[in-house]
């Protein structure tokens, strides 16, 4: 991994660096010879090297909590890759509804760090997915009162909630957001 590294940081040719075989320095593609394809394919290889692909868990309601029914993995999302995090403890869900507004959207997707324990060590106003009994996902702000926890809407119209039969299931980290043109 490390070899890698110096090879991709510095241009040197990785076998080069290894076992000593073929050119010191890479030759660069000229991508005027290259199909759209093969453009397309190094450009997925470079993309996998930075990128993770989290799962996109289903959609979580702002508002009212969705149907059982609607918790699914829909499919992936890739983000840039983040120091001090592992992959495998990320989750992704997609916002549905309107109280986390003006902050999150419908369409909205929320990147969390999977997450376990009371809450108590989360920071204040933090944005958390929780799930209910059922496993109903939503999406919440955090407030903390004197080692109390209450789950409170960003759109005033809603009021808080405490979350006596829910469960933190992950801590905001990135919120994603596609722009229709």
């Amino acid at each position: 991994a490390v070899l890698y590294q110096i090879a991709h940081t510095f241009g040197v040719s990785y076998e080069w660096l290894k076992e000593g075989k073929g050119e010191m320095f890479e030759k660069k593609k000229d991508l005027s010879s290259m199909s759209i394809e093969d453009i397309i394919y190094t450009h997925m290889q470079k993309m996998k090297k930075k990128y993770w692909a989290v799962p996109l868990v289903g959609r979580a309601g702002a508002g009212f909590p969705q149907a059982k029914g609607d918790i699914e993995i829909l499919g992936y999302i890739e983000v840039k890759k983040m120091p001090g995090i592992k992959p495998d403890k990320l989750i992704a869900v997609e916002v549905h509804g309107d109280s986390m507004e003006p902050t999150l959207q419908e369409g909205d997707k929320v990147v969390a760090k999977i997450y376990i324990g009371d809450g108590l060590d989360i920071p204040n106003k933090k944005i958390v997915v929780v799930a209910n009994e059922e496993g109903e996902l939503y999406v919440k702000r955090l407030r903390k009162e004197k080692e109390k926890i209450f789950l409170t809407s960003d759109n005033p119209i809603y009021p808080p909630i405490t979350p006596n039969d829910t469960r933190i299931i992950g801590v905001g980290l990135l919120l994603l957001r596609t722009f229709k043109l």
